[in-house]
Formats: C-alpha cells, structure tokens, sequence
C-alpha cells in the first residue's frame, strides 16, 4: 500500500512528490455537535444555510485549496460537552479524506479539564493507557487508508519544560508503540512542550536546547525500546512528524522589546536547528490570539519560514479568529453570533473569494492566508526520488527534488543508477579510504575547487546527503550540478553535467560512468 513517507524533514506524497501540510483545525468538541455555526446568513445578498457538522464544511473548505485537515476531538473526555460518539468522528474521517484531503485526527485535545498544560499519566484524565488504547483502536481502524493520521495529544506541558523533557519522551513512545504495533504506518504527529509551543519564553530570545523536548529529545522518538521493558530490542519508528503551536511566545504582540523581524530570526533559528537533527516539523496551529494575547507577529513569522523553510502549516481555526477585526472574512451572524469563519467566504468555485479580510485590514486576516497557500500552488516539487539502494551502510539519505513531473520511467531510471553507487558514511562496513566511489580523500565527499560539499562530520549529513541547502542536489555557488531543467540530461544519465561523465572536477572524474 503506497503512503506518505518522511524522509529526513521531507514529507512526500504516495505518488513520489513533495507534500506541504496546508490547511485548518476542525473543531469537533466544543460547539456541542457544531463544527461551524449552524444557521441561515445572508453573504453578498444570499442567503446561506450552514450545517453543523464536518461534512457540512467540506464544501467550503475545498474552495480554499487546501490538502490537510486536523479534526480535534475528545472521545475519551466527559469535561467537555460535544458529541464524542464514535460515528461522529468515523463521518467526519470519511468527508474529509473521500475528498483526497489528509485528515489528522487528534483525539486528545484536554487532559484533566484543560485544552494545554498537563501530560498524560498513569493518574491523568484521561490516562496515558487509556489514550494509548484509543490510538491502538483508531490505528486498526484506519491503517489502510494513507489519508488518515494520529496525532494522540494537543498541547503537552506546562511553564517547566527542563523538568519534563525524559517524561515526555516516555509518553510519546507509548503512544507510539500502540500505533505500530497494530501495523499502522502512517504518520504520526507529535507535538512539542511549554502548552505545545516549544517557544519558551515570552520574547524573540532563541530557544534553549535544554527546554525543548523536541531539540533535545526528539530523535528519541525515532529509535527506542519499550519504555515498558527494559530488555527488549531497540525498535526503529519512521513517519514521525514533529509539530509545535505558533502563538505569544513565537510572537507577542505586547512585547516592546522585540520587533518583527527579531521573532521571525527566532521562529527560523528553532526550525533551522530542528532540521539539522533530520527531523521533520510543521506547525499545527497559527493565526489566533491566544489566551487574551495578541499574536499577529507570530501568524506573519509562520507565512515567512514555512516558505522559507518548506514546511506546512494549518490554521486556527475554522471559524476565523473571534475577536473584532480579525478572522478570515468580513464579519456575518449567525444565531446571534458573529462569525467570520473559513465557510463565509463566497465564491466557492475556487477562484480568490470577494470577502476576505485584507491584508492589513485585522490581525490573522483571510487575504494573508489565502496567497500564502495560493505560493505553494506555484512553488511545490512534483516528483522525488531517493538515493539509497543495497550499497547504502550509513545513516545519510538524498531527497531529489523537481519542480515538474518526471515520468515514472525516468525516475526509475535515475533510482537504479543511483542506487548502485556506494555512499561512504561513518558507519560503512569497511575503511572509507579503501572503497568508497562518491570517496575524495577520506575525509570529505564531493571536492571540488578546495572547496567542500560536505564534510563527514559536518552537520550537514543530518539535513541530508549531497544536498546544500535543502533544495536541490548539489548546490554550489547558485548553479546545479544536478540541474533541474536539464530534461535530456536527466534522461539519458543521473548526475551528468556535460553529456559524457557524471560530477567532473578539474579534468578529473569523481564517479565515472557505468550504465547506458
């Protein structure tokens, strides 16, 4: 069964190209059995009757061109009312994703009463075996379907992250291991400390390793043993997707000491060093005031380094921010209330809607959003291919990436050359200087003019072998060795730079040709 895939801090889609998380929170617990404001509005001088359910949304939300939906429930928490009941939440699954729309499903947004803050324990409400059991049951439930993944917990933690980190560690490797062990392997989301954010403090100030549990312990969700049994076997889990919530401490608004351009620095720098680990992250909430606190500097960080960074990320949430003057829309009543949610916006066929909130006219406006998106329509790789293959020993890996489809004959072609080339790697079986094709001098790969690529011990293998700068192969000085629009190059032979070897270097060659 074809899946999505994370390789390094990439997500590709089952069909081989590059996926970037785009789109909203779904509400499903807390408006009673409301996922959007039930009722009749006028829009433009029309009258709209809005349903109450996900599936009454799906309409609207398609018009945004948007491919993921995080729904969040509580099946296993009585503190709130809403409609927890197991068909409820098995229809909203099926809208979502019989549309061709990734659905996360989070079904532990509280613990004890509270929507951020708390940890799962053995004494929580609900507990982490309870939680665990459920994410087991939604596991066998929806392994098949590569539309679906989990996300067991919403917001982890409180103000003393440094106190929690081997806690939190624990925890995830439970819910982990009960979703693996039912053969589920689609992706799973985890999110980070401090009520989600990982951010830490309330100002632009980097993030200190030792208070994130994602910096500092993330890999450790990667490869662990049973946290329940000390002498089993070491476990590999893949498909482990990082996520944080971007609010205050990624950008308050109140904070005079700290300018725009300073919490962008800060928002770049952690998801830089994120990326360094290999790790894949995106950011599962941002565009909302948060707990009475302005956070426009943080929804204007999230537009700038998903884009710089090639990460997704969704927004908070269906309904538009609440408060006056801000939200996706123009604002519109319904039942009394006012609403300037993601189902306001007319037209619906898909073309840019008439009433958006503009740019500048609210904080978390919809005109913001919607070109934001509208950038990962004109900018997404559409195929991909990976370099490894049984010669492969190490721990390094390739993701190519095109910004147009190859054939599928194509990259075959280019996966079994590559794959028959030996990659050297701290971990390979034999001495580096002894047989290594892609070898230099035993000390660094891919020389070229007395400058390096990459170092073996360069911090540059945890983002990903022979890539530069997390775009394409082989970046050096603006140029592409691997160039991305050299069709009958990338036909006849991977790598090739002139037509007739592949990676020369001053008249000498690296990696001589070994296939027609």
């Amino acid at each position: 069964m074809s899946t999505f895939n994370i390789v390094g801090k990439r997500i590709f889609a089952p069909d081989g190209s590059e996926f970037i998380p785009r789109g909203f929170n779904f509400l499903a617990y807390r408006y009673g059995k409301t996922n959007q404001r039930a009722g009749t509005v006028t829009i433009n001088g029309q009258t709209r009757v809005i349903g109450p359910y996900v599936e009454d949304s799906i309409v609207y939300a398609k018009a945004w061109g948007i491919n993921t939906i995080r729904v969040c429930c509580n099946p296993l928490n009585t503190t709130f009312t809403g409609d927890t009941r197991p068909e409820s939440i098995a229809n909203a699954v099926e809208a979502i994703t019989s549309e061709g729309i990734v659905c996360i499903l989070e079904y532990c947004h509280a613990v004890n009463g509270q929507n951020a803050g708390y940890m799962l324990t053995e004494t929580s409400n609900p507990t982490l075996q309870q939680v665990a059991d459920i994410g087991a049951y939604y596991a066998n439930l929806y392994k098949n379907n590569p539309l679906v993944w989990l996300e067991p917990l919403n917001e982890p933690g409180g103000m003393s992250p440094a106190s929690q980190l081997d806690a939190w560690a624990r925890m995830y490797q439970v819910l982990i291991k009960s979703i693996r062990d039912t053969g589920f392997n689609n992706i799973i989301v985890c999110n980070g400390l401090f009520f989600g954010q990982e951010g830490v403090n309330y100002n632009a100030n980097p993030v200190s390793t030792g208070s994130s549990a994602i910096l500092s312990r993330g890999r450790n969700l990667l490869s662990f043993r049973d946290p329940n049994n000390p002498f089993a076997p070491v476990v590999n889990y893949n498909n482990i997707l990082f996520g944080i919530h971007v609010y205050e401490t990624w950008g308050w608004d109140a904070d005079t000491s700290s300018t725009q351009d300073q919490y962008t620095e800060k928002l770049r720098n952690y998801i830089t060093r994120v990326h360094d680990l290999d790790l894949c992250i995106f950011l599962g909430e941002f565009g909302s005031d948060n707990a009475g606190n302005s956070t426009e500097r943080a929804t204007q960080a999230t537009y700038a380094v998903t884009k710089e960074k090639r990460i997704g990320a969704l927004y908070w949430e269906w309904h538009g921010d609440s408060g006056a003057g801000r939200g996706l829309t123009q604002t519109y009543v319904i039942d009394n209330k006012n609403i300037q949610g993601g189902y306001c916006i007319t037209p619906v066929d898909g073309t840019k809607p008439t009433n958006l909130r503009p740019s500048n006219g609210g904080r978390h406006n919809g005109e913001d959003f919607w070109n934001w998106l509208r950038y990962w329509d004109a900018n997404l790789y559409k195929s991909s291919l990976t370099v490894g293959g049984s010669n492969y020993f190490g721990n390094l890996h390739t993701i190519v990436g095109f910004s147009k489809p190859l054939t599928s004959n194509t990259i075959y072609k280019l996966s079994q050359a590559i794959a028959n080339l030996y990659v050297p790697s701290i971990n390979a079986p034999f001495p580096i200087n002894e047989f290594v094709i892609l070898r230099e001098d035993g000390s660094y790969i891919l020389r070229e003019d007395d400058s390096t690529l990459l170092r073996e011990a360069s911090e540059l293998i945890y983002q990903s072998l022979l890539r530069e700068d997390g775009d394409f192969i082989l970046r050096e000085d603006g140029g592409y060795l691997f160039r991305e629009n050299a069709d009958f190059l990338i036909d006849e032979i991977v790598l090739r730079e002139d037509g007739s070897f592949v990676l020369r270097e001053n008249g000498d060659y690296v990696v001589r040709e070994r296939y027609s």
